[in-house]
């Protein structure tokens, strides 16, 4: 029979923190880790308190904006964000709350997600033309018909850039045929293919 699995090795800080034991080998790894903290606060990397962080994310957010999407624009790690607003990091380095902090309702232009009247109105124009959700659901490359259903029923404040691109695409070829007014293409600001 195998040995069986006792978790991770005595004399370390995640024992201590973590397990609850207290033995002498994980007390002076947790005395060391704390030390190393205490010298990094010394030498500039001071910590703080995320709650004003927690604020920032959760009204991004509420403007449409992704947490990786936050991360990439903050130029910082999904995982730090993440940790942040799912509440399981109490502190972090000025440098990170600065990336954070510094990220504005007007980053959403690059993030990955469009105003949900745009796609409403390329909608509406593909409806009036005669498109079937099925036909929506296979330019969208949908492999369910509730997405088709989220789309067509016009409740959506957002929208990825990808359905946005492929429902702007599929409305070019309809208007090329003469079937859709080109000029919702211009109204939308949608992007156009040769």
């Amino acid at each position: 029979m195998p040995p069986r699995y006792s978790g991770p090795a005595h004399g370390t800080y995640y024992v201590y923190r973590h397990r609850g034991c207290r033995c002498d080998a994980c007390t002076a790894a947790a005395r060391q880790q704390w030390c190393k903290l205490k010298a990094g606060q010394r030498n500039g990397h001071v910590l703080q308190s995320v709650d004003e962080v927690r604020r920032h994310l959760y009204w991004l957010q509420s403007r449409g904006m992704t947490l990786k999407s936050i991360a990439a624009v903050g130029g910082i790690a999904p995982s730090t964000v993440i940790r942040i607003w799912q509440q399981h990091q109490e502190v972090c380095t000025a440098a990170v709350a600065d990336a954070i902090l510094s990220v504005s309702a007007y980053d959403l232009v690059r993030s990955d997600k469009v105003e949900g009247w745009r796609v409403h109105k390329l909608v509406a124009g593909l409806r009036a033309a005669g498109v079937t959700n099925r036909q929506l659901g296979k330019a969208l490359r949908y492999k369910y018909p509730r997405g088709v259903n989220r789309i067509t029923n016009g409740r959506e404040e957002r929208y990825t850039r990808r359905t946005f691109e492929r429902l702007a695409l599929l409305y070019q070829c309809y208007a090329q045929q003469g079937l859709v007014p080109a000029t919702v293409l211009v109204e939308v600001e949608a992007p156009t293919w040769e």
